[in-house]
């Protein structure tokens, strides 16, 4: 994982990057207890097993870059990330087997110290590759 210029000097970007590690690890093992186990509590509720597979059954994300780390609200961290992923087209976004996501918006919630994934928007920004 890279860290772009616009987080290379926030402070937080240590706890980010360790965050989204475990993140894309639960995507690219299909582990939907690794999963759960980094999301939120308002986030879990929203989150099934099955959603999941259908989501990130298939998915292998790779070359992730930190582009931004900002202040949402108290206790809220936003990032912008950027990566490529692989899956199967029906899983794909674009329908395509190679997805790269420009612009991807994470909400962290920090947990006295350590980050868990929020509710999120879905304002992705993604093509296919090459």
């Amino acid at each position: 994982m890279t860290v772009g210029a616009g987080a290379a000097g926030d402070p937080r970007v240590a706890g980010v990057r360790s965050f989204l590690t475990a993140y894309f690890t639960a995507i690219n093992e299909h582990s939907y207890q690794q999963y759960r186990q980094i999301l939120s509590p308002s986030a879990a509720q929203d989150v099934t097993q099955a959603l999941f597979n259908k989501g990130f059954g298939s998915t292998h994300d790779s070359g992730a870059t930190i582009r931004s780390i900002w202040t949402v609200s108290s206790g809220v961290t936003g990032v912008d990330v950027s990566f490529t992923s692989h899956q199967r087209v029906s899983q794909s976004a674009n329908g395509a087997t190679c997805t790269y996501w420009s612009s991807v918006t994470l909400y962290l919630d920090d947990y006295s110290g350590q980050y868990m994934l929020g509710p999120s928007p879905n304002d992705a920004q993604y093509g296919s590759c090459g």
